[in-house]
């Protein structure tokens, strides 16, 4: 790393981006579940369902394409319990 000559200019510190957990269905399906007995499906958003799942709007779609697709899987989950 390059320092300055001058001991007076500040120190650049580069930081690492924090790296986190890859995103499991099965969490994304638990925060829709959850926000599903708070209040009427009809009413609940991705946006919401990320929230509670602590991810962004795109790591839903990551997943799922859409709503319909999310109330899919949690259907099929709902089957093989």
């Amino acid at each position: 790393m390059y320092r300055p000559a001058h001991s007076s200019c500040a120190r650049i510190v580069l930081k690492r981006p924090d790296v986190r957990e890859p995103i499991s269905s099965d969490s994304i399906l638990d925060a829709a579940l959850h926000c599903a007995a708070d209040r009427h499906w009809e009413t609940v958003r991705l946006v919401d369902v990320a929230a509670q799942a602590g991810i962004s709007l795109a790591d839903i779609h990551t997943h799922f394409n859409d709503k319909e697709a999310l109330v899919d899987a949690l259907w099929d989950r709902a089957d093989k319990a």
